[in-house]
Order: C-alpha cells, then structure tokens, then sequence
C-alpha cells in the first residue's frame, strides 16, 4: 500500500523498508519489524500499529483491536479504537486519507479487518487445492491485482509455489462477506520471506509476511524450524 501511495502521488509522508526496521524509539515485540512509516508518526508493522504523540509512543497489536468505528472512504476524521480489554484510543484517521484517495488508511482498515481480535480463530483458511477444484473466474483469486492474470496463469503460478522445496502447506484466506473469494495465502514452509519475495512478485504480490497468530494458530502445531508466511495482494 506504501508504494500504491508512491505510485500514485502522495509519497512525500511515506518510508518503506523492504526488510523491516527496529527504530530505537518504539517497544517492538520479540521479532517484530517495522515495513511501513507514514509522517514520521504512523509506524506499521505485521503485528502493531505504533503511533507517535505528544505523550510518547502508543503501541497498538493489531490483534487486540476488538472493534473500530470507521470505515475507509466514509470520510471520517477520527476512528476509536476499542480493545480486547475494554479501554478505547482514537486514531486520527484524517492524517491517513481523505475519502478514498489514500491507501495508507485503506492498509489502516485492512490490517484491522485481517488481524483484528476475533471471536474466532480468526481469517477463515481454505486449503488451497479445495479452493482451486471449484475455482473457474480467475477474479476469484486476488480481486484487486491488476492487471489481472487469466486463470491458466493464476494455476501455473501457483502450482510452482507448490513444488517449491521447503514449502509443505498452502491455505488460502477468505473474507467472511466473500467465501469464494481469496485475498491472500497463508503458507507452511521452512522458508524466509526473502526466499518467497522473488516467486510472489511474479504474481503482483505486495509482499510476504510473518503471518498473524489467529492465521497461524489455524495450522496447529507447526514442527520446528517451520513458521507461516502471510503473502499479501492489497
């Protein structure tokens, strides 16, 4: 979304680190890397928003966002924030965007609606095969990549992630609102982000993450020395 932002016109308040940063100033979890700054205050990593104010830095997982108040291209100016522990903080949603025009707030809202505290386990997963065996649109497979691939296309590029060495479970993520719909994988594999980075922009990804605890705890236990990458298409 940071380079959409770029791309587009409105970069100026953007800093993008393809391997992450740990800026002294922030209290960053074990492992945790900053992708994204938007005006020296807004602070995005795969697992917390950290936002710089008058008082200090606030950090802000994801995960516990119960709920928000705002949407994107509504308009609103600020967005309240209420957490898994009852407590509420505003977000100034104004600095982020005006109507759609800003995919910083759009990458706001998405992190929210992807990571955000569930009552659920969390994203639904679909294994990727089983999706693949009813899947005919090829819009059905990363709606907003443009321009967008034929199906024939998707399938060999997908297949060629399956036979990757190191690579041993592949789901993909589905929206609630849209089950035969799929916005992103989610992937077991002994490999890093960097080693996926070049295969996943073959296909317009806009990156490989760590993924989220409610996405991974969906894999149960995961053997060592393997993790769940999160490949993303905004």
């Amino acid at each position: 979304m940071f380079r959409k932002e770029e791309r587009e016109g409105r970069g100026q308040f953007c800093q993008t680190f393809a391997d992450g940063v740990t800026p002294s100033q922030l209290q960053l979890a074990d492992g945790e890397r900053v992708f994204g700054i938007y005006r020296d205050t807004y602070f995005f990593s795969p697992l917390a928003l950290h936002v710089a104010g008058d008082n200090g830095i606030s950090r802000i997982a994801w995960a516990d966002i119960a709920s928000c108040t705002s949407k994107h291209g509504n308009g609103d100016k600020t967005s309240t924030l209420t957490l898994t522990d009852g407590s509420t903080t505003v977000i100034r949603t104004a600095d982020l965007a005006t109507g759609w025009s800003g995919r910083i707030s759009l990458l706001y809202h998405q992190m929210i609606e992807t990571f955000g505290h569930r009552a659920s386990l969390g994203p639904t997963l679909k294994p990727l095969d089983a999706f693949l065996d009813s899947a005919n649109d090829p819009y059905c497979l990363f709606p907003n990549l443009e321009p967008h691939p034929d199906m024939q296309s998707l399938r060999e590029s997908l297949a060629q992630l399956v036979d990757m060495d190191g690579v041993n479970e592949i789901h993909v993520i589905v929206p609630d609102d849209a089950p035969d719909t799929a916005l992103g994988l989610a992937i077991q594999t002994v490999l890093s982000p960097d080693q996926l980075s070049d295969w996943a922009a073959s296909l317009g990804a806009d990156g490989v993450l760590p993924a989220s605890e409610n996405i991974a705890r969906q894999f149960g236990t995961i053997p060592d020395g393997q993790h769940i990458l999160h490949a993303v298409w905004d």
